[in-house]
């Protein structure tokens, strides 16, 4: 039994790319984080820290660094991590705090890439227990293994993690991973493609199985200085260009042949280019209703309520829910009997229903500034106490190039190994587009 099971891998978000944040929260993975020291190309494992003139091959030149490789499960709750350390453009919530619809756009046009700091080590051993500083995901893979009848293959990452430096550190103690970690399936895996002429949302699933894929995503970054007393680098910057591609295993019946033979074979000398959805399901398929409850503690004047730019009139402080529930249904965003109030005034719970039911959706807007309170200043929130949706989806949007090889015939299907390479789609506005539905919110900046 090897010792790296003893290991952990905690994590905290920075504000800056040098300055490390204490973890917040416990990420599990297969084998902890082991935090490796680089600096002397002759000795990369030794990291004394300083400049050690007098000690011949002991990190005499070159900057501190540290790396460390992760593998883990793929889950809605805690994979939007990692992801945030390596696609450029970063998250852009659905919903604001705390929204639960997270976007990502493969590209290097600019970084908005968050850096976090990983602690890791032994957790019974002070003395090998460190933290990695600025760190970023420079290589990537996830997807899931070849299928098998019985049987499933979840989706799995392993993630290349470069930083600026490392230093001793005690890990973070009490600390917990996210609630209700759900790993996505391989078995719930399906395959939308089309033309390159067809919007991603019409993509049609394609009739056939895929039994296998695996992204592969390489930055290329490189540390850099820029001056200073300092011995280790200061920010991040592009080595080499980024490389995106792929591996897939696509089972074909009888009845989707001759669809394969449009969609892989190249016509001539000209590679053909598709239009890939891969959508993978959570291991529950269950599907719940919006619910936000809006409460204040005021005693006199009115308040308001927005969604999606329409505003209602000026609404009572102590309004009863059935006539609040009417003034919401008014809203030409919301456009009759899609919601229902319940609750009581002054805690009024709404929940989506009709045609936004078991959708995400928008957080309601408020304007309290003409409530009152006896003697004192009224304190109004609003908040999404359950959010709508699937439980849970993760959506990869590609425009590819590829190649085919038939590879046999597995179970009266026949089966083709497709390699294929990312390329930039002027749609999506990069290499590529994931979304995470119903992932919590990440860890807050230090």
């Amino acid at each position: 039994m090897s010792d790296a099971i003893f290991n952990i891998m905690q994590i905290g978000q920075q504000t800056d790319s040098t300055t490390a944040a204490d973890a917040a929260v416990l990420f599990p993975v297969d084998a902890g984080a082991v935090i490796d020291a680089d600096r002397s190309a002759m000795n990369p494992e030794e990291d004394y820290g300083q400049n050690a003139m007098a000690q011949p091959g002991r990190g005499h030149y070159g900057l501190r660094a540290a790396s460390l490789s992760v593998t883990g499960d793929v889950r809605a709750e805690d994979f939007m991590e990692i992801l945030e350390m390596h696609a450029a453009g970063g998250i852009t919530p659905t919903g604001g705090v705390g929204a639960y619809v997270w976007d990502y756009t493969w590209d290097i046009d600019a970084d908005t890439k968050t850096r976090y700091t990983i602690e890791g080590g032994a957790v019974d051993d002070a003395n090998d227990q460190w933290r990695a500083v600025g760190c970023l995901c420079d290589t990537l893979e996830f997807g899931f293994d070849a299928l098998t009848a019985p049987g499933n293959a979840p989706w799995k990452f392993t993630a290349g993690i470069e930083a600026l430096y490392r230093e001793k550190h005690a890990l973070t103690a009490a600390l917990s991973a996210p609630a209700a970690l759900e790993t996505f399936e391989g078995h719930m895996t399906s395959l939308y493609e089309g033309s390159t002429a067809t919007a991603f949302a019409s993509l049609s699933e394609m009739s056939s199985s895929l039994k296998s894929f695996k992204l592969n995503s390489t930055l290329g970054l490189t540390r850099r200085a820029y001056g200073g007393v300092a011995d280790y680098a200061s920010a991040w910057g592009q080595g080499q260009r980024k490389a995106l591609n792929f591996t897939a295993e696509v089972a074909i019946n009888a009845t989707s042949l001759a669809d394969i033979h449009d969609v892989y074979e190249t016509p001539g000398s000209t590679m053909v280019e598709r239009r890939w959805r891969i959508l993978t399901r959570g291991s529950r398929l269950t599907t719940q209703n919006e619910v936000q409850t809006f409460t204040t503690d005021a005693d006199g004047g009115t308040f308001t309520l927005s969604f999606e730019g329409s505003t209602t009139a000026a609404l009572a402080y102590d309004i009863t829910t059935s006539n609040l529930s009417t003034a919401l249904r008014a809203l030409p965003s919301i456009n009759g009997a899609n919601i229902t109030v319940s609750g009581t005034p002054g805690a009024w719970i709404l929940t989506f229903g009709g045609t936004r039911a078991a959708q995400p959706q928008l957080l309601f807007q408020f304007s309290d500034a003409l409530l009152t309170l006896t003697a004192d200043v009224p304190t109004s929130t609003l908040v999404r106490t359950t959010p709508g949706g699937q439980l849970k989806t993760l959506r990869q949007d590609l425009r590819v190039r590829f190649n085919t090889v038939n590879v046999g015939n597995v179970d009266g299907e026949r089966l083709y190994t497709v390699e294929g390479i990312v390329v930039s789609d002027p749609t999506l506005g990069s290499d590529g587009f994931t979304s995470l539905l119903n992932g919590i919110s990440t860890i807050a900046s230090a």
